[in-house]
């Protein structure tokens, strides 16, 4: 997955991730995989690529579908 936010991320770093606002929210483990800074007029913005370890590919799925924006 690709995650954009405030806070700096390295490669090789393990982070959870909570999608949603669902109860229970869905929550994933990975590895950063790849980071970017990104400057933009609103400021620095940290852009980075996370692989899950050991997904529940069903649960992400699903919630993949819910929230789809076509």
């Amino acid at each position: 997955v690709q995650l954009i936010g405030p806070d700096a991320a390295r490669p090789k770093q393990t982070v959870t991730v909570t999608l949603g606002s669902a109860e229970p929210p869905l929550t994933v483990t990975g590895t950063i995989v790849w980071a970017r800074l990104e400057l933009s007029r609103k400021g620095p913005t940290h852009r980075f690529g996370i692989e899950f370890t050991d997904p529940d590919k069903a649960a992400i799925g699903a919630f993949s579908n819910a929230n789809r924006r076509d």
